[in-house]
């Protein structure tokens, strides 16, 4: 009985040479080409890992708020599970509709912070709460102090889209 040089005679496929390019066949079911020992990563599993990197520290949950627009309040959770400590600081498009406590405040190092979005009776309106965050070493007196005099510590924010329908 002939064997097909892809198989065995189990249907299963026969062993892969990865230091030889990927077939057009294997390309076009979707499997990845072996990267060779020692060649430099793939343009995409490079972007893959920067954007990993890039990734804000922390995020939070529901990660999008509906409220009616006649008004209601909800809770989020701000979580952060990296090992340092942040200082927060909320800001809104729209300050006529929207409440939120506290603006400001610290997340520790692999926790967690409420964060208490209140909507007042409005129209209804398509909006954003944006959550700066800065380093806050031990020492940080009280959480407005990275933001205070312009000083440039935000090292990124999260946008918490918020709809009153």
């Amino acid at each position: 009985m002939e064997t097909d040089n892809a198989q065995n005679q189990n249907n299963a496929p026969a062993s892969v040479d990865v230091n030889q390019p990927a077939t057009q066949s294997e390309q076009a079911l979707g499997e990845p080409a072996a990267q060779p020992v020692g060649e430099a990563p793939a343009p995409e599993a490079m972007e893959q890992q920067q954007n990993e990197e890039n990734r804000a520290p922390i995020s939070i949950e529901p990660p999008v708020g509906r409220f009616r627009a006649e008004g209601g309040q909800e809770s989020f959770i701000i979580l952060n599970p990296a090992n340092q400590r942040y200082a927060f600081k909320v800001k809104t498009s729209n300050i006529d509709d929207w409440r939120v406590r506290p603006v400001y405040g610290f997340l520790e190092a692999q926790n967690q912070s409420e964060l208490v979005v209140q909507r007042l009776d409005g129209p209804p309106t398509d909006d954003r709460l944006v959550i700066q965050y800065a380093l806050a070493p031990p020492e940080v007196d009280g959480p407005r102090a990275p933001f205070q005099n312009g000083n440039g510590a935000v090292i990124g924010e999260v946008t918490l889209p918020v709809k009153g329908e």
